[in-house]
Parts: structure tokens; C-alpha cells; sequence
């Protein structure tokens, strides 16, 4: 059982390590639609991509055994303490590739995350998005449109630049 849960892990961890050492590739999309959601979060709240409609969201999908996932949310953590006005994060766990929910929780609490932290427990969401490793981000316009999809982690400054390309 743990052979088959880490061997994936193992696989996007080298895929990841190999191919985004410093920041993540974005990627312009065609503008589809984001599929709507509806998670649990790490504070035991209901989320929906729906509740930030006519705002940007970043949806930033991680794991807490992913290295530059934690890197990543410590960036993010700190764009978003800038209190950018129509700016939102919702962080997406891959649940379904953790031990447990608490793990997930300790995690949040203890990197101090102040965004929105979705649970994908059934992995639904991550499939939705067809996500084929962590990080991957997703950053939505304000009309519910995929703007741009960045593989590997994202830095602060890549993360401006994608938002004002937006505008």
C-alpha cells in the first residue's frame, strides 16, 4: 500500500525537481471556463470558486510532502499579505495524496496561511483541472475564465506580472 501511494510521489517529485528548479512555466490559456467547485476547507468551512466571482483567484493546487509547494506558499502567503484589492487565493490540497486531513490542517496552521486552504479530498477538483503534478497553479479572471496555468512553483514577481496581464 505505501509502495503504491509513493511511488507517484516519488515520480512527480524528480519530474518537478528536474524540470522547475527556480519558478514555474506559465501558460496563456484560451479562456475556458473554470469548472466550479465546492471543498471543505482547513478551517471546516464550504468554499466555491462561485464566492469569488467578479474577483482574480489564484488556485495554487499543493501537497504538504511537496517541497516547492511549502516554498511556493510561503510566496504566496506573503503576496497576499499585500492585500491586493480583487485578489484572492484559494489553496487547493490534493487530499487524496496525503496521510490525513489533520496533517493538512497541522500544516496550515503552523505556515500561519491566512488564504482560503480547500481540501480535494476525493481528488475530484485536481482531476477537474487535470492536474498531473504539484505545484500547479491556476489564476482565473474576474468573469470565471482560466487566464493562465503556471506548472512548478510561482514567485511573487511572476505572479504580478500574470495578474496584470489580466487587466
Amino acid at each position: 500500500m505505501i509502495v503504491k501511494r509513493l511511488g507517484p510521489m516519488l515520480i512527480s517529485m524528480i519530474l518537478f525537481s528536474h524540470f522547475f528548479t527556480t519558478s514555474g512555466f506559465a501558460e496563456t490559456l484560451n479562456q475556458n471556463r473554470a469548472s466550479e467547485f465546492t471543498l471543505l476547507t482547513s478551517s471546516d468551512q464550504k468554499v466555491k470558486l462561485s464566492d469569488y466571482k467578479g474577483k482574480i483567484v489564484v488556485l495554487p493546487f499543493w501537497t504538504t510532502w511537496c517541497g516547492y509547494c511549502q516554498e511556493e506558499l510561503m510566496e504566496l502567503s506573503d503576496f497576499y499579505e499585500q492585500g491586493i484589492d480583487g485578489v484572492e487565493i484559494v489553496a487547493i490540497n490534493v487530499t487524496s495524496s496525503e496521510s490525513s486531513v489533520e496533517d493538512v490542517r497541522q500544516f496550515s496552521q503552523q505556515a500561519k496561511l491566512t488564504f482560503t486552504v480547500g481540501l480535494d479530498i476525493d481528488g475530484k477538483v485536481a482531476k477537474d483541472y487535470r492536474i498531473m503534478g504539484v505545484p500547479t497553479t491556476f489564476i482565473i479572471d474576474e468573469n470565471g475564465m482560466v487566464a493562465h496555468k503556471v506548472m512548478g512553483p510561482i514567485t511573487s514577481e511572476q505572479l504580478t506580472k500574470l495578474i496584470k496581464d489580466i487587466h
